[in-house]
């Protein structure tokens, strides 16, 4: 055996299965080259979206080089949600590959690519030699932009996933020279990292128009907008009645417009048949033997069917559009027209009168598609493409920018405009995962922007949290104050409460940070004084009527502790002390229970409940007689009773 790795493992395109290849009929056609390559690996494994066993007796009998090994199928076995089931792929191809020195990972297409990325790394990070394919049958951002409009949301995840497999991929492969090249200008993909991969076609028997069915034009693909199989229809009721020999449009496939357009077939009285998806082999068999294949795209990336039947000889008729100016040589393998009833009809009545035109069409046709898409010739490109990525594994790689990138017109939107760009790609971003990382992911993030609101409204304030205004706690500190009353403020920060208590009361503050201390001296009266030191440890001299702790205790460990020692060297009438609630919305016991961070800042010890908040406080010989919860704050007056609990829980006297 030439062998390229021990392992391929194959990724299905989004939501894409072997069981939805097969309702289409394409499983024989898709299949076709890994028949031919399983030669070369010790086994293919398959990552789909599948979610019955279907698709492991599928699996089993898709035919394999001889001696090779049933092909194995990776399948949503849980009948997980998608994004759910993306997640855990990495880590159930992993574990399927436990031994596994050498894989190939390839994309079925650019769509779920994301997946296939995935999958690479996490076999890297186990110690895998793991070459990525990104494969590019068709643009895929070109594709939803001409559907769903180039600016959509759609058309910018489409470009956004390309560039993560392009810049991740060992080899990108595309269909045509075209795809590849604009791969290349948009994702910086390098020469060496690229390659042509042509879709193939399948020989089969070329007929001419003598063993052709007489009237016969058939179209295959997807029945939607795009394919335009409503301007075929409004060909066939202009044509009906003029030619000595009946037409009759057979369409081949499935799609959404299907209703819609029968219903225009019976309006007009238009010969029209609807014969739906058909095995790829039977659709072959049908190409040989209509008179004419039509196709009548808005546009086409490399396309499948129109090769296909020119591959049988069928003349061929098509829209004069990207993708299919590719592959038809107006004139000489096929006739490019306008995408109009009219055109369509002219062309298919002129070439019904004239079976040599026909057969000189197919001929041309069937020796330029067979010569370029033939097996014979794609199969090498693809084992090279396999080898190149084996080779390469991972070395020299276009880096991920890190981080997410947006760009710097977005500074001179308006308010809402940017906030709906930010909200639209979190949206978008945070759908695809599953639904445990996504709660987590969305409430760690919640926390960061809370932070750089805080610090956003400080800066916006000139200095000063707008919680200072808003929550009025001054006037609630001072009020309990008597006048020239004693008072030390714990932890003083940049003096706000301590200027606006030393209307009434001579304040001592102390904190540890001597920029804080320096701000609050230069705006301090001769009713204050700040001292720099560590609260916890170090003691202002005197004694005090009242503690302040205008949120503080929380950041502090041992909190009864420090409480007595407080209470034994400042010797107070009260405590006045503000801390955050715990329960002051759901989030916060959400964000704990699910192991994300839940506290307002990280550097608080703890959080309150109001009973916590007692406990701690009668643990330090203090007497609660006064509690308000304003904005998810408890704001608590306690003043100091007659014994006091120490740690060992034994009590002693006040």
């Amino acid at each position: 055996m030439d062998r390229i790795a021990d392992t391929l493992v194959l990724t299905f395109s989004w939501g894409m299965s072997l069981r939805a290849w097969d309702g289409i009929g394409s499983l024989s056609r898709e299949w076709a080259i890994y028949e031919r390559l399983s030669r070369h690996y010790d086994r293919i494994v398959l990552v789909t979206y599948g979610t019955d066993a279907h698709e492991e007796r599928l699996a089993s009998e898709l035919p394999r080089h001889d001696g090779a090994r049933p092909i194995e199928v990776v399948w949503n076995r849980d009948n997980l949600d998608t994004t759910s089931w993306q997640s855990r792929i990495p880590g159930v191809v992993a574990e399927t590959l436990v031994g596994t020195s050498s894989v190939v990972v390839k994309t079925n297409q650019m769509s779920g690519g994301d997946v296939a990325v995935a999958v690479a790394e996490a076999l890297r990070a186990g110690g895998v030699r793991t070459g990525l394919v990104a494969r590019a049958g068709y643009l895929a951002s070109l594709c939803v932009g001409h559907q769903m409009g180039f600016e959509s949301t759609a058309a910018m995840d489409a470009g956004a996933l390309e560039q993560q497999l392009c810049r991740a991929a060992d080899v990108v492969v595309g269909s045509t020279p075209k795809i590849v090249q604009d791969l290349a200008w948009r994702y910086g993909v390098s020469e060496g990292n690229r390659a042509v991969v042509p879709n193939y076609v399948i020989d089969t028997e070329v007929r001419t128009s003598d063993d052709r069915e007489p009237g016969v034009v058939l179209a295959a693909g997807s029945i939607n907008a795009q394919k335009g199989q409503d301007v075929l229809i409004r060909a066939m009721a202009l044509l009906a009645g003029r030619l000595t020999t009946p037409l009759r449009l057979e369409i081949a496939g499935q799609g959404p417009a299907e209703d819609e357009l029968r219903a225009l077939a019976e309006e007009l009285d238009a010969p029209v048949d609807f014969i739906g998806p058909m095995e790829h082999t039977a659709l072959l068999e049908r190409m040989s033997r209509c008179s004419i294949f039509v196709q009548a795209s808005s546009y086409e990336g490399h396309p499948k069917t129109i090769i296909e039947a020119m591959s049988t000889g069928a003349p061929v008729v098509a829209t004069d559009v990207v993708g299919v100016r590719d592959v038809v040589e107006h004139g000489v393998t096929g006739i490019r027209v306008g995408r109009t009833p009219e055109a369509f009809a002219h062309v298919v009545e002129g070439l019904m009168l004239d079976p040599d035109w026909r057969d000189a069409l197919g001929s041309h046709a069937s020796d330029y598609s067979r010569s370029l898409f033939g097996m014979a010739t794609v199969y090498p490109l693809e084992v090279k493409s396999h080898r190149d990525a084996v080779e390469r594994a991972g070395v020299g790689l276009v880096a991920s920018p890190t981080g997410v990138r947006w760009p710097p017109t977005l500074l001179r939107r308006d308010a809402a405009a940017r906030v709906d760009e930010w909200a639209t790609s979190l949206h978008g971003f945070q759908k695809r995962l599953a639904p445990d990382e996504r709660v987590r992911f969305l409430a760690n993030l919640e926390q960061r922007v809370y932070v750089m609101e805080g610090e956003a409204a400080v800066a916006a304030e000139g200095g000063l949290h707008p919680k200072h205004r808003y929550l009025d706690f001054h006037s609630w500190f001072v009020d309990r104050l008597e006048s020239g009353e004693r008072v030390i403020d714990l932890g003083c920060g940049v003096g706000a409460l301590a200027r606006a208590m030393a209307d009434r009361a001579h304040v001592t503050g102390i904190d540890w940070d001597a920029d804080n201390l320096a701000e609050a001296r230069e705006r301090s009266s001769s009713a204050m004084e700040f001292i720099k030191g560590d609260i916890t440890t170090e003691r202002a001299s005197g004694s005090y009527d009242t503690v302040v702790l205008s949120n503080v205790l929380e950041h502090i460990t041992d909190r009864p502790e420090r409480l007595r020692m407080w209470r034994a060297w400042y010797e107070p009438k009260r405590f006045l002390i503000r801390v955050p609630a715990f329960d002051r919305e759901w989030r916060v016991p959400w964000k704990k229970e699910l192991g994300v961070e839940w506290r307002l800042d990280t550097t608080h010890e703890t959080e309150y409940t109001l009973a916590q908040l007692e406990e701690e406080l009668v643990a330090a010989g203090l007497d609660m007689v006064h509690s308000t919860t304003r904005w998810g704050e408890f704001w608590v007056e306690a003043v100091v009773s007659g014994e006091m609990i120490d740690s060992t829980g034994s009590t002693e006297a006040a």
